[in-house]
């Protein structure tokens, strides 16, 4: 398997790709709650820790991204439905 460093990872998350994501969803209907799920599981499938650290401690990393996530994505969520309130306004 290749080896990524966190260098390779960082310019692909971009922030304002995942706000439009959020920003379609919402308009598309999902709630809140779903464009979290969503956009948390692409902010972990696009940082693969266990990867970019080998061995147990990537394991227990990989394993505690998940609120780190979570709180990216309500903050992205949450301006993007600030956005489509602006839109709508």
């Amino acid at each position: 398997m290749a080896k990524f460093r966190l260098t390779d990872i960082l310019p692909h998350i971009d922030g304002a790709t995942l706000r439009e994501l959020a920003e379609h969803l919402l308009e598309s209907g999902h709630s809140k709650e779903e464009a979290v799920a969503d956009i948390v599981a692409a902010i972990d499938a696009l940082v693969p820790w266990a990867i970019l650290i080998p061995g147990p401690v990537g394991a227990v990393v990989e394993a505690l991204d998940g609120p780190i996530a979570n709180a990216i994505a309500r903050l992205i969520v949450s301006a993007a439905a600030s956005t489509k309130r602006k839109k709508k306004g």
